[in-house]
């Protein structure tokens, strides 16, 4: 994703709601700690969330490299992801 599409995601994120829970976002920056090769973390997402959905909202913002939701071994959404 390009820097100018990452500060617009982040600006949009910190006031969205997805499936009634307030978004939080996380930049690059702060990152290196969780994931270095991701360019933003996602969390505060429901449980019944599926990595289309996930994709599906997250590519509205410009051009993904990749995203990655975190799932439990039942099927359900850890809660976070990564785009």
């Amino acid at each position: 994703m390009k820097h100018e599409n990452k500060q617009k995601s982040l600006e949009i994120l910190s006031n969205l709601k997805l499936y009634g829970e307030k978004l939080e976002a996380v930049s690059e920056k702060k990152l290196q700690k969780l994931d270095p090769q991701a360019k933003l973390y996602i969390s505060k997402l429901p449980a019944s969330l599926t990595p289309e959905m996930f994709f599906k909202t997250f590519k509205h913002f410009g051009h993904m490299e990749a995203c990655q939701l975190k799932m439990n071994a039942d099927g359900t959404c850890k809660g976070y992801g990564y785009v």
